[in-house]
């Protein structure tokens, strides 16, 4: 396949995982180049085998996390799927902001973020995989390394190639993913599922507070032992910057009993941000400077980036949700300021889909899911064949446990013709939904 071969032109190693070794490489191929520009990056599955998963197993399913554009924020771009070598290789974007691996230090020599940066980081970290379990995605392989910078520092959640696609309440059986970010029950053969990432999670995030990986050790046995059966010290007692309620956090995340643990990884974010607020309450009453506030609201701030219209959509993307979007002007830097600006756009253009999105959007990343349900069935009002509210619509209702008027608006959005592998996506969420309504199937919690 010499001809596939000349497509890229691989420039250095980035790293290995549980699914194989990402590259950066050069684009040579002058379609693909035209497309997504150069460099990108190359996953490169560790067997021919494990590249087929990229089009038969789980990853081609887990197309569906297109369907989620409007959060796209949170993730790296998956480009497409091309041949390589022989085998299937997955094309995403390149973030040139690094790694997070990069911000701490290698293992074993690694070192605290500053507490007023890593808190509103961690939830927003916490809030991107919140929104792969509210699409039923098991990531499977949280860490530092999979958790990269943009070129303006926003954190996004990379390497899909060994998510898994839950379809029932039963663990993923197979072991997936580094030892080192893996929970008790996965190493001692159980399987796991949502609250197997929150532990990963723990991990990261105590690594993040403390510079201290809590469950180091010198080979396999040690680290099987420490993660299954040790206990460890809470972040606060490594690191007295960090907030003892935080500490807490982090501790119950790293619970051994799955079940004494947060479910999924939204419930983690939702805690962080109401710690997160009650840190700016506490820092406003006794007169210090607030600069953690415009830490914390960056997430927010970031919500007007996420529908950017691309020149020309990347390969395998016309499954995105497309949004139609207007310039930002300014972007407030208070969450009262951020709803004023999204409210007053739908009040100046009441038929933009966009406006009604956005709006929505910001009530769901606060947790006011009623109000945005209302400011999409307002916009459906106004835009009643919008396959895209339409969709917005099914997914609030879901996130306020109204099963059968999710699949019902659902539907509504599959009949107004949503675009790309977006139909097939909400075919697979359908099957997935109806599934837990079913009389005989036990419902699923849900974020």
């Amino acid at each position: 396949m010499a001809g596939a071969r000349e497509k890229f032109k691989l420039i250095k190693v980035l790293g290995t995982g549980g699914f194989g070794t990402t590259y950066l490489c050069e684009v040579l191929d002058a379609r693909l180049k035209e497309r997504w520009g150069t460099p990108v990056v190359l996953k490169i599955p560790k067997s021919r085998e494990a590249g087929l998963c990229l089009i038969e197993g789980d990853f081609a399913k887990n197309e569906m996390l297109r369907v989620l554009a409007p959060n796209a924020v949170h993730f790296v771009k998956t480009l497409g799927i091309e041949i390589f070598d022989d085998t299937y290789v997955m094309c995403m974007e390149f973030c040139s902001g690094g790694s997070l691996r990069g911000r701490l230090g290698d293992l074993g020599r690694s070192h605290a973020l500053p507490y007023a940066e890593a808190l509103p980081l961690m939830r927003q970290i916490a809030a991107g995989v919140g929104v792969l379990h509210q699409a039923c995605i098991f990531h499977r392989d949280l860490s530092p390394d999979n958790i990269l910078f943009d070129g303006k520092g926003a954190p996004k959640i990379a390497d899909f190639g060994i998510a898994k696609l839950m379809e029932s309440d039963a663990p993923a059986q197979s072991v997936a993913g580094k030892i080192l970010y893996m929970p008790p029950e996965e190493l001692r053969g159980h399987g796991g599922s949502f609250y197997s990432d929150v532990f990963s999670l723990g991990v990261v995030f105590y690594e993040m507070t403390t510079g201290v990986h809590p469950f180091l050790g010198k080979n396999y046995q040690e680290v099987f032992d420490l993660i299954c059966s040790r206990e460890t010290k809470a972040p606060h007692e490594l690191n007295p910057e960090v907030d003892r309620a935080v500490s807490r956090v982090i501790y119950k995340m790293l619970a051994k009993d799955p079940r004494e643990r947060y479910q999924n990884a939204g419930v983690v974010s939702e805690e962080l941000r109401k710690l997160s607020e009650a840190s700016i309450e506490q820092t406003m009453k006794l007169g210090k400077p607030a600069k953690k506030k415009s830490d914390i609201l960056q997430g927010f701030r970031g919500m007007g980036e996420v529908s950017k219209p691309r020149s020309s959509p990347a390969a395998g993307e016309d499954a995105a949700v497309p949004i139609p979007s207007e310039p930002v002007a300014s972007v407030p830097s208070t969450p009262e300021g951020i709803e004023r600006s999204f409210k007053h756009a739908v009040t100046n253009d009441p038929s933009s889909v966009a406006s009604y999105l956005k709006l929505g959007q910001f009530y769901n990343q606060s947790g006011r899911h009623e109000e945005a349900l209302a400011i999409f069935e307002e916009g459906l009002r106004k835009v009643p064949d919008s396959p895209v509210l339409h969709w917005q619509k099914a997914l609030a209702l879901r996130r306020l446990k109204r099963n059968k008027p999710a699949i019902a608006a659902l539907q509504e959005a599959m009949g107004h013709g949503l675009p790309g592998h977006l139909q097939s996506d909400a075919k697979c969420l359908l099957r997935v939904w109806e599934k837990e309504t079913s009389p005989n199937t036990t419902s699923r919690k849900r974020i």
